[in-house]
């Protein structure tokens, strides 16, 4: 089934984009949530008027971004947790657990916006990429602190 998108969905496609899907998935998910419309000819004419507002929409996320973007490259956030020997963690430090320590420094940010290349699982100074729109990214530095367990 033919459709189109109406928001940036990883590994199916960018905003505005035709893409062909099963048709269960267009129906049962895609569709209902608003994720997309059925690629008719009255669909096709609604996204040239659509993509204005997003085009719009989108300059203004991208300003707020890269104002959030100094704001995160200036901070240095510190995440306690457990280690073993040789400063090794017990779990590792979790997406929730960074977006959670941004948020005790009054900066609100989703947790599926931080992207880990590997879990942190070891204590000390890390750098995060927070992917605050798709042209802006953020580097934090997170600082694992170890406590020992007794």
């Amino acid at each position: 089934m033919k459709i189109i998108l109406t928001q940036d969905l990883d590994k199916l496609g960018a905003q505005g984009e035709t893409v062909t899907v099963k048709n269960g998935y267009a129906r049962n998910y895609l569709i209902p949530r608003g994720l997309a419309w059925p690629a008719t000819s009255g669909n096709l004419r609604r996204l040239e008027q659509e993509r204005r507002v997003w085009d719009l929409k989108s300059i203004r996320e991208k300003g707020k971004a890269e104002e959030l973007k100094k704001k995160i490259e200036t901070l240095s956030v510190s995440i306690t947790a457990r280690v073993g020997e040789e400063n090794l963690l017990y779990g590792s430090v979790t997406h929730q657990q960074i977006a959670d320590a941004l948020e005790q420094k009054g900066i609100l940010v989703d947790k599926r916006k931080v992207h880990l290349e590997e879990p942190i699982k070891r204590a000390g100074s890390h750098a995060v990429t927070l992917k605050l729109h798709k042209e802006v990214e953020a580097v934090l530095k997170v600082e694992v602190v170890g406590e020992t367990g007794a």
